[in-house]
C-alpha cells in the first residue's frame, strides 16, 4: 500500500468525474476507466481470504488466478484503448475541447494507465 499512489489515483478520478459533469462527451473516457474497477472484487476477496488465514485453500489459489487475469484483461489495455479512441476522434477532442480538458484528460489517462501497468506488474 502506497499512500501517495492512493491519493493520486483517487484525486485524478474525482477530477475526471468533475470534468464529465461539464463535458459530457468525455464521459466515454470516464466509463472506460471505470471498467478497471472490476478488479476490486477479486482483490477484496483476496484480502478477506488472507485475513481469515485461508491461503492454503483452493478458493485462495483460484482467486489469485482470477485476480491476475482480471488485472491483465481489465487494467492493461484500457488506457491505451482510450488514447486510441481519442486519436481516432482527434478533431472532436483536440479542436472542440478547451485546454484544461485536453490537459486533464491526457494527464489523468497517463497517470491511471501507468498505475495500472505498475499494479499488474506487481501481480505477475
Amino acid at each position: 500500500y502506497n499512500e501517495g499512489v492512493f491519493w493520486v489515483h483517487h484525486t485524478s478520478m474525482i477530477i475526471g468525474y468533475v470534468i464529465v459533469l461539464f463535458k459530457r462527451k468525455m464521459a466515454f473516457g470516464a466509463v472506460l476507466l471505470m471498467v478497471t474497477e472490476i478488479t476490486v472484487l477479486p482483490s477484496n476477496a483476496h484480502w478477506y481470504l488472507k485475513a481469515s488465514c485461508n491461503q492454503d485453500t483452493r478458493a485462495f489459489h483460484f482467486n489469485q488466478g482470477l485476480r491476475l487475469w482480471c488485472f491483465l484483461i481489465f487494467r492493461l489495455f484500457i488506457a491505451p484503448l482510450l488514447f486510441v479512441t481519442l486519436a481516432w476522434n482527434y478533431h472532436q477532442f483536440w479542436y472542440e475541447e478547451d485546454v484544461v480538458t485536453k490537459v486533464a484528460v491526457t494527464i489523468i489517462t497517463t497517470l491511471l494507465g501507468s498505475m495500472n501497468i505498475m499494479w499488474t506488474k506487481t501481480m505477475a
